[in-house]
């Protein structure tokens, strides 16, 4: 059942964004809007299939970096960066700056990518090889 491996990544990927985007609307709704923090239902999903696609890179030799941490702050940089470009496309986050967007989201994402993506990685039983 190779299916369930796709839908274990999927779900590894997913989850950390899936709480903080239920955090952020709760949080919105206590403080007021936090810049368009309901349009961003599209991160969790994106972040899912990043998951698929980093496993399917790593398993088929497609990754540039053989270190274990390079291949993961790689992967979750190369995330924030799309998801940056990404809220340009759709007008997200009008409150922060552009140039802000496109350093510190690869940042953010490189480490959240490293350290949380990781670990559910690792509680699922998500091997690289």
């Amino acid at each position: 059942m190779k299916y369930m491996e796709y839908v274990k990544q999927f779900f590894a990927g997913a989850v950390f964004p899936a709480v903080a985007y239920a955090a952020l609307i709760g949080l919105s709704n206590i403080y007021g809007p936090l810049y368009s923090i309901v349009n961003l239902w599209w991160v969790p999903l994106f972040a899912g299939l990043w998951n698929v696609v980093y496993f399917f890179r790593v398993k088929n030799g497609l990754c540039l970096f053989s270190d274990w941490n390079l291949k993961l702050l790689a992967n979750g940089a190369a995330f924030g960066q799309v998801v940056a470009i990404a809220s340009i496309w759709v007008n997200q986050f009008s409150g922060i700056d552009l140039a802000i967007r496109i350093l510190v989201f690869p940042l953010i994402g490189a480490f959240v990518w490293r350290y949380v993506t990781a670990y559910f990685n690792k509680e699922l039983g998500l091997k690289e090889k």
